[in-house]
């Protein structure tokens, strides 16, 4: 007996025999190869065999690391992950000397600013006063040492979770996170449209949007190529555990469409290039998705819900900010877990629930970060100055470098003050970090300081 396959029969490879398939109405009581049960039989051994060819494919595709801490390791892993292209210098020296002058310059005074983006050539600010009212402030003065008021915009429904300015359309996202009413999708045109003039999609099933990423120009920075006339504005919106794309045409006519559900809300999204997005969940996976296969998948894992995702200097890494003080860099090609070495005990190597870490390894890792349980801490990263600036818990900024993860400005803010042990300072947190580049492309750090709009430049 070969254990062909033979109409009506089943072939038991433990016993070694055949055994005819009957009806649970004609078999006798626990008679084991009736219909219901080879179907149950044939259908785990297939799913058996898919888990082994799906164990086999990501055992072939991932790098792993028998002895991280060694220095052979770490050459083989730059070697693999391409991170040494750069050299010392550019590594090393130029993220600390592109911000070693950095002064403060207050650009809005303490007035509840929580979220802001920059308008066209830095001349405009977008603003979030208090958790509602949208303003615009025109940064040029009208006399010397005094400048145009503000100009209310619009007023949301319910808190702000997001601002961001469009430059290519001169468009304005907003998001709010919704409270007695429901969160909303708020899109205008500033310039055109006038103040409380605006296109507004209320999102189905959905209890909160945490934020909304637009899609940056990647193709003159990346393939030499230009922007097609026919290109659509897009941004993506993390409508609770949702993934939306919102599009624009040529008629400046947005549309909404559904990309994924997700069993976890979404706290974080990112484009790593014109087509792909990472996003964070709450559960600490990092999901990639293709709008040209319209499809997903989890590549890397973070031991903490994730807050912020910034791609890094290359598209396969990813700088994400979590929280229990967690901030580093990913790399799409290393993602199994790193593994205990044997000189730490399995004591301390395990979490204090008991169970292990489960997120990825890391290829960059930035001390002194701390954010314990904060989602709304800014952070932004500037790839060509290699830079990492991220907001602490209490009201600090601090900037790192994005190649060797060594803390470079301790505190930004010089004015800062260490709160007392168990003191805590919510309204001076800062919410919203941005590095923007003016017309001659001077890059400058913009944070929203003790509740108001501080740049740091040269």
């Amino acid at each position: 007996m070969d254990g062909r396959e033979i109409p009506g029969f089943y072939f038991d490879k433990e016993k070694g025999k055949y055994f005819r398939i009957t009806t649970e109405a004609r078999s006798a009581p626990g008679y084991k190869y009736t219909h219901t049960n080879v179907k149950k039989q044939r259908e785990h051994k297939r799913n058996e065999a898919e888990e082994t060819r799906q164990f086999k494919r990501r055992k072939k595709q991932t790098v792993v690391l028998s002895q991280p801490r060694s220095a052979l390791s770490r050459v083989y892993l730059e070697r693999e992950l391409g991170i040494a292209r750069r050299g010392y210098y550019l590594q090393s020296v130029w993220p600390g000397a592109g911000i070693a002058e950095y002064d403060s310059h207050s650009v809005i005074p303490p007035s509840n600013i929580r979220y802001f983006d920059r308008g066209p050539d830095l001349s405009v600010l977008y603003a979030v006063s208090g958790e509602t009212q949208i303003l615009c402030h025109d940064l040029k003065e009208a006399f010397p040492g005094i400048r145009f008021p503000a100009d209310t915009i619009a007023r949301m429904t319910s808190p702000v979770s997001s601002l961001n300015f469009l430059p290519a359309s001169r468009a304005l996202v907003i998001t709010t996170s919704g409270s007695d009413r429901p969160p909303v999708v708020y899109l205008t045109d500033p310039e055109t449209d006038g103040p409380y003039v605006g296109e507004q999609f209320t999102p189905r099933h959905c209890t909160s949007i945490w934020g909304a990423s637009p899609r940056p120009d990647f193709s003159v920075s990346e393939t030499g190529r230009s922007v097609p006339a026919t290109a659509t504005e897009a941004v993506a919106v993390a409508a609770s555990s949702n993934l939306q794309l919102y599009t624009r045409a040529q008629s400046g006519r947005w549309e909404c469409e559904v990309l994924r559900k997700s069993t976890s809300d979404i706290l974080a999204l990112t484009w790593l290039s014109d087509t792909a997005i990472a996003m964070g969940q709450r559960d600490g996976k990092i999901l990639i998705y293709d709008t040209r296969a319209h499809g997903s998948a989890h590549i890397l894992s973070h031991s903490a819900p994730i807050s912020h995702l910034r791609r890094a200097d290359d598209f396969t890494r990813i700088v994400c900010a979590g929280l229990f003080n967690t901030l580093c860099t990913y790399d799409m090609r290393a993602s199994k877990p790193p593994v205990r070495p044997e000189h730490i005990p399995v004591t301390k190597w395990r979490g204090r629930n008991g169970h292990p870490f489960v997120g990825s390894q890391c290829i960059t890792k930035f001390r002194e970060y701390r954010n314990k349980d904060v989602l709304e801490l800014g952070m932004d990263v500037h790839s060509r100055l290699g830079l990492v600036a991220a907001a602490n818990e209490y009201g600090s900024l601090k900037v790192w470098n994005m190649y060797t993860g060594a803390l470079i400005k301790k505190r930004l803010n010089a004015d800062y003050e260490e709160p007392r042990l168990g003191e805590t300072n919510a309204a001076a947190r800062m919410r919203c970090v941005r590095f923007l580049e003016d017309a001659d492309g001077d890059v400058s750090l913009w944070a929203n300081v003790d509740a108001g709009v501080t740049r740091f430049e040269w």
